[in-house]
């Protein structure tokens, strides 16, 4: 959120061409089930979803549902020892691990074999907390627009061939057990 410049000392923003600029960055927390509002905040844009998300309270029994701005492997397994579940998206550049044999999964190479995932995998943390890696294919048309707004937003990186081949699949990262969650296969993942 773009701030008047009078404001640059409590929410410090990036410097551009034209020189730095005030921006903010809002966290809310939103009960769906009871649609309240649990947290509001307005916070310097150089506190980012990293930063925040340990800060953002985390009860036993929540359902959890964030960006992959959020996603590592300790504020997954901070939800875990919580007693809450999560669901985040892959995030790319995660290494998930063979349960059994500790050895990183090549996650292009089992999709294209099985043509979906629903199984549990170790995150590559200290605690190597599992999780369920459950995926969907999705139709070509959102294949293609999540390929092009890669390479849009590239940044100065271009997307590598691997990362958008995964693009043909919404990936899901979650703590819900598969008796209690399903994903059905379909040009359009539900999770239910």
């Amino acid at each position: 959120v773009k701030l008047p410049a009078r404001l640059f000392a409590a929410f410090s923003g990036v410097s551009n061409a034209r020189g730095p600029t005030c921006n903010g960055r809002i966290q809310a927390v939103y009960d769906l089930r009871n649609l309240d509002f649990v947290s509001f905040s307005i916070d310097s844009y150089s506190r980012n979803d990293l930063a925040a998300a340990p800060s953002l309270e985390v009860l036993p029994g929540d359902l959890v549902l964030r960006d992959r701005g959020y996603f590592t492997a300790d504020e997954i397994a901070r939800h875990v020892a919580a007693g809450a579940d999560c669901v985040y998206r892959h995030k790319t550049g995660t290494t998930y691990l063979d349960p059994e044999t500790l050895e990183p999964l090549d996650l292009l190479e089992l999709l294209r074999r099985d043509g979906h995932l629903d199984r549990t995998v170790l995150l590559n943390n200290g605690a190597r907390t599992p999780v369920r890696l459950a995926s969907a294919p999705v139709d070509a048309e959102t294949a293609g627009r999540r390929r092009m707004k890669a390479r849009k937003e590239t940044k100065g990186h271009a997307p590598s061939e691997a990362v958008l081949a995964l693009m043909d699949w919404t990936i899901l990262v979650t703590t819900v057990a598969r008796e209690k969650s399903s994903v059905k296969m379909s040009p359009r993942i539900m999770v239910t």
